[in-house]
């Protein structure tokens, strides 16, 4: 496991010939796998493992890795995703499809983003219900 210089998790992977890296999701990337997997619906049971998210993701998973991998030395918003996603498609081995999925979750756990949304949220609640309560009077 590399760090960067500000202390950043990076996870690298070589790839046909190539060297990716992940790290935690920007909010550019996170725009892209909502627009690209948008219609993809998770069911309530799902195990995330790497099986249960092959299956949903099914031919999707190359532009999931698209977006999550970049090539080292290049930024995430000079990507072509669908060129992108092509050539991962065919150069990524299944060892390093399954590490690379792990490391999403272990880099942007899902229970830390959950609990910042409903933070979130109950501030907004509480500064509407402020106003609302200012408004009456």
């Amino acid at each position: 496991m590399a760090k960067s210089a500000n202390g950043e998790v990076i996870k690298k992977y070589p790839i046909g010939g190539k060297t990716y890296i992940q790290k935690k999701l920007v909010l550019g990337q996170v725009r892209q796998l909502i627009e690209h997997l948008d219609g993809i619906s998770f069911p309530a049971d799902l195990n995330f493992d790497f099986t249960g998210l092959i299956a949903v993701l099914g031919d999707k998973l190359p532009i999931a890795l698209a977006i999550c991998l970049t090539e080292e030395g290049k930024s995430p918003r000079d990507k072509v995703i669908a060129a992108a996603a092509e050539e991962l498609d065919f150069s990524i081995d299944t060892e390093t499809t399954i590490t690379a999925v792990k490391d999403f979750f272990f880099l942007n756990p899902i229970s830390s983003i959950l609990k910042a949304v409903i933070s979130i949220t109950a501030e907004i609640q509480k500064q509407t219900s402020g106003l609302e309560t200012g408004s009456k009077k």
